[in-house]
């Protein structure tokens, strides 16, 4: 985890399901703690995911959310694509196609 410009910056490698769910979690929740409510995902690495890896992604936009900020997603890696679109993951998280973008979309953001 690292972060840039007043948020935290995530990148998942490998799968992202019931084996891992917790570690991204854990990862957020120390964002959170630190104040961070602005969380960008990258998923350029991910190989799998599962309807666990997504239960973990609504579960830290959710606390995001909590305290007036958000979780969105870049990179996409295909896997990720086919089953996002699968389950409309477009509609519950806002998508960019770099971590640049991402970063900035937050600049602009008014939460609560």
């Amino acid at each position: 985890m690292g972060f840039e410009d007043n948020a935290a910056v995530l990148t998942c490698v490998g799968n992202l399901t019931a084996d891992n769910k917790e570690e991204v979690i854990k990862h957020a929740d120390k964002a959170l703690g630190m104040g961070i409510a602005c969380l960008a995902v990258g998923l350029k690495n991910v190989n799998f995911l599962d309807s666990s890896g997504i239960g973990a992604l609504v579960t830290i936009k959710k606390a995001a959310m909590a305290r007036d900020g958000d979780v969105r997603l870049f990179e996409l890696s295909p896997a990720v694509e086919d089953v996002g679109r699968w389950i409309g993951l477009r509609k519950m998280f806002q998508v960019f196609s770099t971590k640049e973008s991402c970063l900035e979309s937050f600049q602009d953001a008014i939460f609560n």
